[in-house]
């Protein structure tokens, strides 16, 4: 069953990595300028993206120990970080990024978390990370509106979609704080209005799903009560580890001894198209990420280091976590899988 997942994450890569490369070479003008594109490349600003993405990887981990370890017992952060990137890896194998939770649920409780402790912590960690992106990415969208208005005025409708799945999400939460039981209500109407339709196979089954989730909420809301101080430090942490993840197009752009856009700028732009493409069912929100970062960055890359540009940052902030967390997921396979014993002569 592992060598059948571990298959189709290979062919998933080979599959979305082809039709990048035959789209770019479609493009005549990336065909001339790839390996000028290349060649160009700044290996220290180059290095500073990846460290960059190690930053994100890093504060995702701090933020899990940090809460699991005042909900629970703390751990060693390297068995901490390791259930942080099998999280990233399965998140990016999965649409909307919903394989993570689970499994790391799974895999907290293999180290001793309980799994009401874990569900509660990662809870508590979306509902912080969603706070931040809706924050930074609102107002990121307020701030370059006239600017995408004026040079990509096609993407406002997906970009205005994001936001409000995005706020929506929040919304949930607030809800879920203010009147559980009025929500609950509102669920079970939704739900029994879609089976009718038969766009739900199981109403009842929806339904409990629903209330599980609204309870996990809930008592993530209720740690957050109860630790005020570090819930702030999450959400501050969050902050970092967005920024991080944001920031690692800004020194790709410098890698090619670009420098007429702000740290700044791109990191709101970045900020926006993260949250455009929130929204798409497919693992990664692959194609759309690509055709969206040529879209908004086209005005800041020259033609012929876009492609180039496109492929640097989707390997550094995707394809690496496919990559190391695949490596991460078959080293601990081996390692705890059971040894054989020779048999007594």
């Amino acid at each position: 069953m592992l060598k059948n997942k571990k298959f189709l994450s290979l062919l998933y890569i080979i599959f979305t990595v082809g039709v990048i490369v035959v789209i770019g070479f479609m493009d005549r003008g990336n065909i001339g300028n790839l390996w000028k594109a290349f060649s160009s490349v700044n290996i220290n600003w180059l290095l500073a993206s990846f460290a960059s993405m190690i930053v994100f990887w890093l504060t995702d981990s701090f933020i899990l120990s940090y809460a699991t370890g005042y909900v629970q017992k703390k751990h060693s952060f390297l068995s901490i970080l390791k259930v942080g990137m099998i999280g990233q890896y399965y998140s990016a194998l999965t649409p909307f990024a919903t394989g993570g939770q689970p499994v790391q649920v799974y895999y907290l409780k293999k180290i001793g978390v309980s799994v009401s402790k874990s569900t509660t912590v990662l809870v508590f960690k979306f509902i912080a990370w969603q706070m931040v992106v809706c924050c930074f990415a609102a107002c990121s969208l307020i701030i370059n509106y006239n600017l995408m208005a004026t040079e990509m005025p096609q993407m406002l409708v997906f970009t205005y979609i994001g936001l409000v799945i995005n706020v929506g999400v929040v919304f949930i939460v607030a809800m879920v704080m203010i009147n559980k039981e009025l929500l609950l209500r509102a669920s079970s109407f939704v739900i029994t209005k879609l089976g009718k339709v038969r766009l739900i196979k199981d109403p009842d089954k929806s339904f409990r799903s629903a209330n599980a989730y609204f309870t996990d909420v809930n008592q993530s809301i209720t740690v957050m009560y109860e630790h005020k101080l570090k819930a702030l430090n999450i959400l501050i942490v969050s902050l970092v580890q967005f920024m991080s993840l944001l920031a690692v197009t800004y020194f790709i752009y410098r890698s090619l001894g670009l420098n007429d856009r702000s740290l700044t700028q791109l990191i709101m732009l970045q900020a926006i198209l993260y949250m455009t493409v929130s929204f798409v069912p497919i693992p990664g929100a692959s194609l759309a990420s690509e055709a969206s970062f040529r879209i908004f960055f086209g005005p800041a890359f020259p033609i012929g280091f876009l492609f180039v540009s496109m492929l640097i940052w989707r390997a550094i902030t995707y394809y690496s976590n496919i990559i190391i967390g695949v490596f991460i997921v078959l080293w601990d396979s081996i390692k705890n899988s059971p040894k054989k014993t020779e048999p007594i002569k």
